[in-house]
């Protein structure tokens, strides 16, 4: 099964409502090979549907564990497609604009002093891709 479907078959095992424009943003999202930006789903979906129910489906799938998102060098939001679980490695290639999660790259947990606690952690490496760095 293709990741589209296995992704909307759990949420409506999970009784979730499944919309046109959270199927169409989801689909985006997964078939792309890089993060994406709020702008590059807008762009990529057209005048099909309205920047706020692009932005609602996003918040609704990140609450719903299918993407998770990160901040990028220029302070906007990029989604990609898991839930994020556990402290991974973001990288952005500083040639081609290439943003991808180092899923396997986990981060160590990070020793805070006495009374705090950590809710999430962000890294975001620049650099370049393979890719790029192959290229010369």
């Amino acid at each position: 099964m293709d990741p589209l479907a296995t992704a909307l078959d759990q949420l409506r095992h999970a009784g979730q409502r499944i919309t046109p424009v959270r199927e169409a943003v989801l689909g985006a999202v997964l078939a792309s090979d890089s993060a994406v930006s709020h702008a590059d789903l807008e762009q990529h979906l057209g005048a099909g549907f309205d920047k706020v129910s692009i932005y609602r489906s996003l918040e609704w799938l990140e609450q719903h564990g299918i993407i998770h998102r990160f901040a990028s060098r220029e302070r906007t939001w990029l989604f990609s497609a898991g839930d994020g679980d556990g402290a991974h490695l973001h990288f952005t290639c500083s040639n081609c604009g290439t943003r991808s999660c180092m899923d396997a790259l986990r981060l160590p947990r990070i020793a805070l002093p006495p009374g705090y606690s950590c809710d999430s952690l962000e890294v975001l490496a620049t650099g370049l891709c393979a890719t790029c760095a192959k290229a010369g």
